[in-house]
């Protein structure tokens, strides 16, 4: 398991992508092994399941019902189910999995994780006529767990653009630059909205 950790650092700071994956792909077979070895390890059942959804492979999607199914209340593996499940499009799946791991503990870090995912699910992908709404709605649950996260700051603010609410935009904009000054993509949204309150 240490190895497979180890590994996935390298991969982390490999030079090029050939590199990465071959470091992604030995990282992979050390948490396979390690998960022979104890089949109780659920954060190796979880990095496979990681792994296997960064090298593209949908075979993830298994695990990540393996391991759901066999460790039920951890909330950090289904946050990842639901990453996994988004990233290879099964977005009404991905949308339960992400409630479902928010509600296990309103306030942890993978709560504010899941409500910021799904946030950016219905602003980015979905194509519900008031997808920006429950948008700001995921966003602003995110915000109740973690008020410094100047990111989810600004991206409410662009749904709050989206939806034509652009004072609240505005406000939002203005909370992400004060709490990290300079942040790019605040004074990209600014500059959108300029001069249409």
């Amino acid at each position: 398991f240490v190895r497979g950790i180890i590994l996935r650092k390298a991969s982390d700071t490999a030079s090029d992508t050939a590199n990465t994956r071959k470091w992604r792909q030995d990282a992979l077979a050390a948490f396979k092994k390690a998960v022979e070895y104890d089949d109780e390890n659920w954060e190796a059942y979880n990095l496979i399941g990681v792994s296997l959804t960064e090298l593209g492979d949908s075979i993830a999607l298994e695990y990540f019902k393996t391991a759901t199914s066999k460790f039920p209340d951890n909330q950090e593996i289904k946050y990842w189910n639901g990453w996994s499940l988004r990233n290879f499009g099964h977005y009404e799946e991905a949308n339960d999995t992400y409630s479902e791991a928010a509600q296990m503990d309103s306030a942890s870090y993978w709560t504010f994780l899941a409500y910021s995912d799904l946030g950016d699910m219905y602003k980015d992908i979905s194509l519900e006529p008031d997808r920006y709404n429950t948008a700001i709605n995921y966003y602003s649950n995110a915000l109740a767990c973690d008020t410094t996260a100047f990111e989810t700051y600004a991206k409410r603010g662009d749904a709050y653009a989206q939806n034509k609410q652009y004072q609240l935009a505005e406000a939002d904009y203005r909370k992400a630059l004060k709490l990290e000054t300079n942040y790019e993509p605040a004074i990209e949204g600014l500059n959108l909205i300029a001069g249409k309150r």
